[in-house]
């Protein structure tokens, strides 16, 4: 695909690589930063994810508990990917910067 716009574009063709999961590390103050390294980004959503499922399955456990497995897994999944997207990722990016970013 890059062949096809050597014609179209002045200057080298750059490529970059992701995993997807810097989306939930981006800092708009930061738009041209590097993605964290990936062991720091797996600790941080380790911790996150883990404190997140946990308090989302005790809180809504009384709610939750006469549905079938499968739409109580669906309905904690939905919150936590929501609740990390856009309220506590944004957060905890913002304060954990300085490591995150720190190369």
């Amino acid at each position: 695909m890059l062949k096809h716009l050597e014609g179209l574009v002045e200057g080298e063709a750059s490529t970059q690589q992701g995993t997807g999961l810097e989306f939930w590390f981006t800092l708009p103050e930061l738009p041209a930063h590097k993605p964290p390294s990936p062991h720091k980004m797996a600790i941080v959503l380790i911790g996150i994810v883990y404190a997140l499922v946990l308090g989302l399955n005790l809180l809504l456990k009384p709610f939750l508990g006469p549905l079938p497995s499968a739409i109580t897994i669906l309905i904690v999944v939905v919150l936590q990917v929501l609740l990390m997207t856009y309220v506590i990722m944004p957060r905890v990016t913002v304060l954990l910067k300085h490591w995150l970013f720190d190369n």
